[in-house]
């Protein structure tokens, strides 16, 4: 679902809800806004949690009723999509069986969604490399993407655990560590792919599959 599908789709709400409710999906629809901008003109680092409340015409700490912190309000803008995109992938076998496919499956869907806001999405990735494990204090959204990020790890072993079990993959690869080492290079590369002048999905996703083809070419007997 691209952005503007994600608004409609909020507006078309306005109608069947109460005043109060109204209200709150008002200011729901305004911190998204304003932290889009925000995060769009001066870059993850240099926003602020301020500025985003000051342009979203809301107090501070209404901000934080709907996100931890900084951190966590990046997460809220992108979890609801991705969360949509990725499950509808994991309900779908891929057309091509090979283990190349499977797993370019699984990576390859979100690069049109990341193209449509690269520097939304590369500053939400560079983050994403540092809280992979629980740190006890992280917002509702950081968890929501780590969350994701697990199902997704075991997905992609259960993958792994198929293949080994047709004679396709080396017996004493590991599971887990594959499917570690899988997610690290995508992570990677998706970030190198952003990081570019015009990152455009064809070229992102053809970059991928060359660099995965490479790894599952070690993993395959």
């Amino acid at each position: 679902m691209s952005n503007s599908q994600r608004t409609n789709e909020i507006e078309s709400l306005d109608s069947s809800l109460g005043r109060r409710d109204r209200g709150k999906l008002e200011k729901y629809r305004r911190i998204v806004q304003a932290a889009r901008d925000v995060f769009r003109e001066k870059g993850f680092e240099a926003a602020t949690t301020r500025e985003i409340a000051d342009r979203a015409d809301i107090a501070i700490a209404t901000l934080f009723v709907y996100a931890k912190d900084k951190r966590d309000l990046l997460f809220l803008l992108i979890n609801d999509e991705l969360d949509t995109l990725l499950q509808k992938q994991f309900d779908v076998q891929p057309k091509d069986g090979s283990l190349l496919g499977q797993i370019l499956h699984i990576f390859a869907c979100q690069y049109e969604y990341f193209a449509s806001d690269a520097v939304l999405f590369r500053a939400a990735l560079h983050e994403s490399f540092h809280f992979d494990s629980d740190t006890g204090k992280d917002g509702p959204q950081v968890k929501r993407w780590r969350e994701r990020h697990e199902r997704g790890m075991g997905y992609l072993e259960k993958i792994i655990e198929a293949n080994q079990a047709s004679g396709g993959i080396r017996p004493e690869v590991n599971p887990a560590t594959a499917a570690w080492l899988l997610v690290s290079i995508y992570r990677a590369q998706t970030l190198r792919w952003l990081s570019g002048k015009t990152p455009t999905a064809k070229k992102g996703i053809s970059q991928l599959r060359e660099v995965m083809e490479l790894l599952v070419n070690g993993l395959e007997k």
